[in-house]
């Protein structure tokens, strides 16, 4: 069970909303019930929830503000932290043509180190996170969350596309979590 509460209104800015939330609950991590096949299709089963899963995590959400200009695709990025620290190369790259074409988009800090970075920060003072395992659930409850029209998170927008991105680092667990974990 996750629960996500707003902790930042929002900055309003060409017609977009961002605003901040924190997502946050007990998340499951994945054994390999077999050993890694020459394919790299890895086989898993969720492990049950401990109390060591629980987590609270950051997300950063812009979408726009007048309903009629979303196009009904979500990009929920996995943030990069090869530098330590959360990254958003996708929003970075990408940023002009998703706000022109009426993307909302969700930052996700999924891992460990990028949450830990945080930390120090007295906002985010209260973040916890039990270890990347548990990467992989964290992620997929934030995309769960984008695809609900009841979800806070979007403003009562309606996913019609839910994208998962993610980049260099990112990328390497996205492979896992689309070959392994998204199908459970």
């Amino acid at each position: 069970d996750s629960g996500i509460s707003l902790f930042s209104p929002g900055v309003v800015e060409n017609g977009y909303q961002k605003k901040e939330f924190f997502l946050a609950g007990n998340a499951r991590s994945y054994t390999p019930t077999l050993p890694l096949p020459s394919d790299g299709k890895l086989v898993v089963t969720a492990d049950p929830e401990v109390a060591g899963g629980n987590y609270k995590t950051r997300l950063v959400v812009f979408r726009p503000i007048d309903p009629d200009d979303f196009n009904g695709t979500v990009i929920v990025e996995w943030l990069n932290v090869t530098a330590g620290s959360d990254n958003n190369p996708d929003w970075i790259l990408a940023h002009n043509e998703l706000l022109r074409e009426g993307y909302a988009y969700v930052a996700v800090s999924a891992q460990a180190v990028g949450v830990n970075a945080l930390k120090p920060t007295a906002r985010y003072a209260s973040l916890l996170h039990p270890g990347d395992s548990y990467s992989y659930d964290i992620f997929s409850r934030a995309g769960l969350l984008a695809k609900e029209p009841t979800a806070a998170l979007l403003s009562g927008l309606t996913a019609e596309r839910v994208i998962a991105a993610g980049e260099s680092q990112s990328a390497f667990r996205m492979v896992t979590y689309i070959n392994a974990v998204h199908p459970l």
